[in-house]
């Protein structure tokens, strides 16, 4: 009988923290190729919003403006 989400869970937080950490690792490596799927989109859209930017097809907001903007809705 398969595991629940759960109970795996609680097995691997029951491991010591070697072993925790071994698995972690394994955990990481193994996800990595869809990090590296991942970071190929992100960089496809930074192509494009550039080629946006360059085109006049929108207009970048400095930095320090977009973080005030941030923090005022966060306030709300």
């Amino acid at each position: 009988m398969a595991m629940t989400r759960e109970q795996l869970l609680a097995e691997a937080m029951a491991l010591n923290d070697t072993d925790r950490e071994l698995l972690v690792d394994a955990l990481w490596r193994s996800s990595r190729r869809a990090q590296a799927e991942l970071d190929q989109q992100w960089a496809e859209e930074a192509e494009r919003r550039i080629d946006e930017i360059e085109e006049g097809g929108a207009q970048a907001i400095p930095g320090d403006q977009v973080m005030r903007e941030a923090r005022r809705r966060l306030q709300r």
